[in-house]
């Protein structure tokens, strides 16, 4: 290895460590920030955890008059229960129904849904699911004469802002054991899918 190229890397080595010296100013502002946002994430986190999500449960009734008048049907659970799954605020809710709210007929019915909030919903200041599970549902699908789709009573339109957006923005869904009761007015049909 030659003198010139030695020196060379000698001289590389100075401008980086210069360059260095000349952000060290933005260390410590940097430090700070990211101490300070470490520390808000822990006290959230300890608030969503230890103060908020155990309310969940004592408030079932506002939960079930909050969704029946987001989605236009009657949503009603028998329980309503909060936990938690690792980094996630977790729930269960027992015997879920839609109803039709002029006739009182189910439009929905699963006995179990269990699931976890997303982080995000916090920042959309709506509900965001990192899992939803529905185990044994029982869905009524309905394609009217115009070829509109009501499904479990909710109708489904396309643009922004839907039900079914919503429903597809979600990060995991299972849906196990589930049956689909099939009207289609515009052909005249009725199927049961499992």
């Amino acid at each position: 290895m030659s003198w010139s190229k030695v020196s060379h890397a000698i001289d590389q080595v100075l401008d980086l460590k210069k360059s260095a010296e000349k952000l060290v100013f933005l260390k410590r502002p940097l430090i700070w920030l990211m101490t300070t946002f470490a520390v808000g994430m822990v006290i959230v986190h300890v608030a969503v955890r230890f103060f908020i999500w155990p309310q969940l449960e004592s408030k079932k009734t506002e939960y079930e008059q909050l969704a029946s008048k987001a989605l236009g049907v009657t949503v009603s659970f028998a329980e309503l229960k909060a936990n938690w799954n690792v980094f996630w605020p977790a729930f269960e809710l027992k015997n879920v129904s839609f109803s039709n709210p002029q006739t009182g007929s189910q439009l929905l019915s699963i006995p179990q849904i269990t699931g976890s909030l997303a982080w995000e919903s916090s920042w959309h200041l709506k509900p965001y699911f990192h899992n939803l599970s529905f185990s044994n549902a029982t869905i009524q699908v309905i394609r009217d004469a115009k070829g509109n789709w009501v499904i479990a009573g909710i109708p489904i339109q396309s643009g922004q802002g839907t039900f079914a957006n919503w429903l597809l923005d979600q990060d995991h869904i299972d849906l196990v054991n589930t049956r689909v009761d099939w009207l289609d007015q515009q052909k005249q049909s009725s199927k049961l899918l499992s």
